[in-house]
């Protein structure tokens, strides 16, 4: 009952989709993508851009091979709508040649300024699935310790101490805005 999908890129290897969405490479990837799903008879691909628009460098500390994303700039909005739509219309066309359906998914920080951000009203229509990353929303990047997962903001803590950079949402903040 297991169903393969191919998940690519993720907090270390995000680096590589602002080239990859560009008008002139984009086609390539999608046809790599399908090719790949094909050779190992996955029933599709998920991507996990973390995160569009965010430049950061790689936090070495954490793992030696983070790449980072440090040519991220505020276009990538359109770069994600537009790899995702090209996704899904390769997919689409994938399946009807190979008689099957194959899925598109992402993740998503659960945060609302990336949400804004990655341009979520012309894609989210493309997937299949989306995982809004509700954990791991604090860190040492941010100025205090908090809870790395919450289904509900504390009354009693403000909003503007407990998440200064609007990168995390209560769980069921976030399923109100979403």
């Amino acid at each position: 009952y297991v169903k393969p999908i191919a998940s690519l890129g993720g907090w270390s290897r995000s680096a590589f989709f602002r080239d990859a969405a560009q008008p002139g490479k984009i086609n390539h990837f999608v046809q790599r993508c399908i090719d790949f799903i094909r050779e190992f008879k996955m029933v599709g691909i998920d991507i996990d851009w973390e995160f569009p628009c965010n430049r950061r460098d790689g936090d070495l500390v954490d793992s030696p091979n983070d790449l980072g994303t440090p040519r991220a700039k505020d276009d990538e909005e359109f770069l994600f709508t537009n790899l995702m739509q090209a996704l899904r219309a390769g997919l689409d066309k994938a399946g009807q040649e190979d008689g099957k359906y194959y899925f598109l998914s992402c993740a998503i920080v659960s945060g609302k300024n990336h949400i804004i951000k990655s341009g979520i009203g012309a894609w989210h229509p493309t997937c299949d699935f989306i995982s809004y990353m509700t954990y791991d929303v604090h860190g040492a990047f941010d100025p205090m310790t908090y809870h790395h997962s919450f289904l509900f903001q504390n009354p009693s803590e403000p909003i503007s101490e407990t998440n200064p950079y609007g990168n995390a949402m209560a769980i069921a903040d976030l399923i109100n805005y979403v």
